[in-house]
């Protein structure tokens, strides 16, 4: 399988947050990467920026969740920071959105 776009992660990476309790950055990583089968070769494929273009895609998919650039509603929202890690929690708007029980997301559904 290959690096999913930020608009597919949307919806996974959301759903994580279905259980209300707080996830941070890595773990979300983690589990996208199971949840997509992304291979180890294609998690060292960099960025312009240095970082790995999966790991990219995955903080946009958390940005656009957290209303930018948009800067529309927010479906998750930050909680806290320690150094790099960055934890979240889904807003009642996330929830109502997973209650629409969808098949999908995009930055327009935002």
């Amino acid at each position: 399988m290959s690096i999913p776009d930020q608009e597919s992660l949307l919806l996974p990476v959301l759903t994580v947050f279905a259980d209300d309790a707080e996830h941070h950055n890595e773990e979300i990583r983690e589990l996208m990467i199971r949840r997509f089968a992304v291979q180890p070769d294609e998690l060292l494929q960099k960025h312009p920026d240095g970082n790995s273009i999966f790991n990219v895609k995955v903080a946009l998919a958390l940005a656009n969740l957290q209303g930018a650039p948009h800067k529309g509603p927010h479906a998750i929202c930050k909680t806290k920071q320690l150094g790099n890690t960055k934890f979240y929690k889904i807003t009642e708007y996330g929830k109502a959105i997973l209650s629409r029980n969808r098949s999908g997301l995009t930055l327009r559904d935002l």
